[in-house]
């Protein structure tokens, strides 16, 4: 979303901007273009900024919380914070009570997880003027809550370009790469592979449904982002797939090959059993043309509808695995069907594209 917004502010000049980012290598070099942002790196893989960190973590946790390392060093190298008509904290309540002690001007936090679940954290938005919500579900958290600051919604946005059916010999290699072949039908997973969204479920009911072996489950992601370090619950997933050998894990694959990942797969699923605050994987999956196979949980009914999609309810997670199992059987036995519910999944996903975003980012902005 950052990246958007200081991309189409170079193209059509609105705002001086200040971004004060981790600093990794290279990054300066990609810096350089820019005309109307300035950056403010903070590194914090220096010997000075771990020992400072470990002290942090020591007095934050047992003494008074004193902010962590980058917050600090930000605030140190960004001077008089009064200078700034606005500032937009994405998605670090922690940081505004320390921003607050010296700004006096218009804050606004834009949240993106559904971290709303206690007096404390709703004590952090006291500090700021508006709090910018993902979605209608973290406005509703909010309001259960009652929340006081006022609140907004702005969905997140993507490129639909990068995901058009137009990608030819990437698609082809990543096929070969995976051992897919052309007749294949292919269900796609792509997240973070971890308790919460629904990998193990995901994969009985793959097994439960008995399918060929020209059926293949694509499990794309590690535990973390940019990771492939093997957790027990990545351990315990690869366990549950021994002996099938159309389950196939990649590992993490970085962002800017995944539109060719997705034209590999004729199904998503997105499991999800967490309360998901907005679902791009979802999205993602819609905008590429799949049929999706998902949960109602938190926002993901606002992205995907019965149009493109098989929504199931998790409070039964025996019932939830057989739901999924009889869609994908479904999907995979009536090719008309899957056709017809991706061709709707890429009309719904035209709502939440990147223009849209920037369009209710200036709305939200002029406002103020």
């Amino acid at each position: 979303m950052i990246q958007l917004l200081i991309d189409n502010n170079e193209k059509k000049w609105k705002h001086q901007l200040t971004v004060c980012t981790p600093y990794v290598f290279g990054l300066e070099d990609i810096q350089l273009k820019y005309q109307y942002t300035k950056f403010i790196n903070i590194n914090e893989d220096t010997w000075k900024a771990k020992m400072s960190k470990a002290a942090r973590y020591i007095i934050n946790t047992n003494i008074i919380y004193v902010g962590n390392y980058f917050i600090t060093q930000c605030l140190k190298k960004l001077g008089d914070l009064n200078v700034y008509d606005v500032i937009l904290n994405e998605n670090a309540p922690d940081f505004l009570g320390l921003i607050r002690r010296t700004y006096k001007g218009y804050m606004i936090f834009h949240g993106h997880n559904d971290w709303l679940v206690s007096k404390k954290q709703m004590d952090c938005l006291k500090n700021c003027n508006e709090y910018w919500a993902i979605s209608h579900y973290l406005k509703r958290q909010a309001d259960k809550l009652g929340c006081t600051v006022k609140t907004e919604v702005i969905y997140n946005g993507i490129d639909p370009e990068k995901y058009r059916d137009h990608l030819g010999d990437q698609i082809e290699d990543k096929r070969i790469i995976f051992g897919i072949q052309p007749r294949d039908f292919v269900f796609i997973y792509t997240g973070r592979v971890v308790e919460e969204k629904g990998v193990l479920q995901m994969i009985h009911a793959f097994r439960k449904a008995q399918f060929n072996s020209n059926v293949k489950l694509l499990i794309v992601g590690g535990e973390f982002y940019s990771s492939n370090k093997i957790s027990a619950y990545l351990l315990k997933c690869k366990n549950e797939a021994k002996g099938s050998s159309n389950i196939i894990f990649t590992g993490y694959i970085p962002s800017d090959e995944m539109p060719s990942i997705y034209q590999c797969g004729d199904v998503g699923i997105a499991p999800s059993l967490c309360q998901e605050a907005f679902g791009l994987s979802v999205l993602e999956m819609l905008i590429s043309g799949l049929p999706v196979i998902t949960t109602m949980n938190g926002a993901i009914p606002e992205i995907a509808n019965q149009q493109c999609a098989f929504l199931f309810e998790t409070t039964d997670i025996l019932l939830f695995e057989d739901n999924m199992m009889k869609a994908m059987k479904e999907l995979y036995e009536n090719r008309n069907l899957t056709h017809i519910m991706g061709m709707y999944a890429k009309e719904s996903a035209i709502r939440f594209t990147d223009e849209n975003y920037l369009s209710r980012f200036e709305e939200l902005i002029d406002k103020v």
